[in-house]
């Protein structure tokens, strides 16, 4: 705590309240509720030595950079709203319907299995079983969300599973929305009947043009399922309905980028959903992982080509990027459990099998020794108190000294489960974990950005203005 004596200046007592990366000449400056703001180097300075001049002190103080009695109370508060989508009860439920699936993906993290198994379909009492434990959670609202395998290849599950579903929001006063992951091969017209008479969502996975999409995304016969997956898609628009797209990029997808974003636009999508193949499952098996320095150099070049395209007034956006922008303009952490601080592993989300063992996360159900219990013998209050569950969250939030220091800490978004995936252990470690790299990558990006060309950045924001209202009236009418 600096003095009035101290700074030699007429300012009144102050602490820092953030942390500084050097950026473009430049310095960005990051609180713990996600305020920011840029200084010069010369100011910068200035700060550090205590000779802070009444107009840096009252722009610091006012976005809360640094805490004076004054603004104790409204940091305080600024940090709660950053903390809330943290604390509001597990509210998204990932029930697999069946570890079967009729294609064949080389990058699977759930390692599905063929089409013809036994023993691998989540059936009636099960079900019921985890609609029981879905609603002890004390969140009001909770989410659904279907995953194989190909979950239609047990509709009968998901029937099951929606009106058990629906009693209990009856009986507990909570609200219940469904989604459902499905590569559409099996789509038929009386299956998307039934999914948009009872609101359920849906979301699939497009990889690009036929030849990459093929080679990633065969059938287990081999042959590709693009022009089904195709044939899916337009009878979803036929009818209406809205699909959400996720494109996974293995490394040799990567160099073909454009084709895979004009691809996307070419069919009207305009929010890109790019992972890269992580070491889970068949990709981890085949050689199919994303290298982290191959996967940033390409992910540049593709933020770059929307940005391109924006200033010839095409709109497309990479999700992680909108997801940092939120971050940065709102001021509160995301509701997106895959990139917050800490992740949302079990107090966010919970996975089921089908035989009802409950994992911390999706991928969590890649390794048997993170399952948490079982339904059938355990409470949700016994699970998110379990040891094995608080060590993965434990586990997510930063900790070493490097994450001490750095500005980007309080957006992180590190995954331990895919640090243990990758052979590092549970606790991810900077500077070499991928989470950590395309965090520090893509903050900085983001600000540059802002630093270099903020009219770019103010069209997004216009744009995502524009989604958001879309989905909420998508949304009010059960899309």
């Amino acid at each position: 705590m600096l003095t009035n004596s101290q700074s030699g200046l007429n300012v009144p007592c102050w602490q820092a309240n953030y942390k500084a990366r050097p950026l473009l000449n430049q310095l960005i400056l990051v609180s713990k509720h996600g305020s920011w703001i840029f200084l010069a180097k010369g100011e910068y300075a200035s700060l550090q030595d205590g000779q802070i001049e009444q107009g840096l002190f009252a722009r610091l103080a006012q976005r809360g950079l640094i805490q004076t009695e004054r603004n104790q109370q409204a940091l305080e508060e600024a940090l709660e709203l950053w903390q809330a989508p943290h604390f509001r009860g597990t509210s998204l439920h990932i029930v697999v319907t069946t570890r079967r699936c009729n294609l064949a993906c080389r990058y699977c993290h759930a390692s599905a299995q063929p089409v013809d198994s036994s023993c691998q379909d989540l059936e009636g009492p099960v079900a019921d079983q985890i609609v029981d434990f879905i609603f002890q959670s004390p969140a009001p609202s909770v989410a659904i969300e279907f995953q194989g395998g190909e979950s239609l290849l047990n509709l009968g599950a998901v029937r099951h599973t929606v009106v058990a579903a629906r009693k209990k929001a009856t009986e507990t006063g909570k609200k219940v929305r469904f989604s459902l992951v499905t590569n559409l091969t099996l789509l038929t017209d009386d299956i998307l009947s039934y999914l948009k008479e009872n609101e359920i969502g849906i979301s699939t996975s497009l990889d690009g043009p036929p030849a990459i999409h093929d080679q990633n995304r065969p059938f287990c016969s081999g042959c590709g399922s693009y022009q089904e997956v195709m044939n899916g898609v337009r009878l979803v628009r036929e009818r209406g309905c809205h699909t959400g797209f996720l494109t996974v990029l293995p490394p040799d997808s990567l160099p073909h980028y454009r084709e895979i974003v004009d691809h996307h636009l070419a069919l009207g999508i305009d929010i890109l959903c790019l992972n890269p193949a992580q070491a889970l499952g068949r990709a981890k098996d085949g050689g199919h992982v994303s290298d982290a320095d191959e996967y940033l150099r390409y992910y540049r070049q593709i933020l770059d080509y929307t940005f391109e395209l924006l200033d010839k007034g095409v709109v497309v956006a990479d999700r992680f990027f909108l997801l940092a922008l939120q971050k940065i303009t709102d001021c509160s952490d995301v509701g997106f459990v895959d990139f917050r601080n800490p992740c949302g592993a079990v107090y966010s989300q919970l996975a089921y099998d089908v035989n009802g063992d409950i994992y911390p996360c999706d991928e969590a159900r890649s390794f048997p020794e993170f399952c948490l219990g079982n339904v059938a013998t355990d409470s949700y209050r016994q699970i998110i108190h379990r040891e094995k569950g608080k060590e993965v969250v434990r586990a997510s939030i930063p900790s070493h000294p490097l994450c001490r220091e750095c500005a980007y800490e309080t957006f992180c978004g590190l995954c331990p489960i895919m640090s243990y995936a990758e052979g590092k252990g549970l606790v991810p470690i900077p500077p070499e974990d991928f989470r950590c790299r395309l965090t520090i990558f893509l903050f900085d990006y983001v600000f540059e950005k802002m630093a270099k060309n903020p009219e770019q950045l103010s069209s997004m924001l216009r744009y995502q203005a524009v989604r958001r209202e879309l989905q909420k009236v998508r949304t009010s009418l059960g899309r």
